[in-house]
Order: structure tokens, then C-alpha cells, then sequence
């Protein structure tokens, strides 16, 4: 009976309970950022996919690169500000 009564998970319980970066992570606002990112990310793997040609990254269009660095410095923060 106590299993059925048992909190759902939700990763903000593992969060501090004070400061600025506890505060950050637990906004609606960087929650909703954090799927559109992931969600335009996902897109992004699609058009990579399909009309980029190079296997290196370094050898890929500028746009190929610039996208992929935006998404690694924006899921690379993402996880700094979830673990500060």
C-alpha cells in the first residue's frame, strides 16, 4: 500500500535548497528553454543528417559547426547549472 503512495521522481529533489543556481534550475522558464533546445536539437539531427555531407565536423559547413557548438555550450551549461 505505501508503494502506491510513493512520490513521483523528479530530479529537483536532488537540487540545494538555496542559491541562485538551485533557484534557476527549478524555473518553469529553464525547464521550458531546456525542452525547446532539446526539441530543436532533435530537429537539428535530422537536417544534419540528411544535407551534411562531411563526416568531420571541422571539415562540415560553417552552419553545421556553429549549431553544434551552440547545442554543446547550451546542454554543457544546462548540466552546470542542474549540478551547482
Amino acid at each position: 500500500r505505501l508503494a502506491l503512495h510513493k512520490p513521483a521522481y523528479s530530479a529537483a529533489n536532488f537540487y540545494k535548497d538555496s542559491g541562485v543556481w538551485q533557484a534557476i534550475a527549478r524555473s518553469s522558464r529553464f525547464e521550458s528553454m531546456a525542452l525547446l533546445v532539446i526539441s530543436v536539437n532533435a530537429l537539428w539531427i535530422a537536417i544534419d543528417t540528411e544535407w551534411n555531407e562531411k563526416e568531420i565536423l571541422s571539415d562540415a559547413d560553417l552552419v553545421f559547426q556553429l549549431a553544434e557548438h551552440f547545442f554543446c555550450a547550451f546542454f554543457f551549461v544546462e548540466c552546470l547549472v542542474r549540478w551547482m
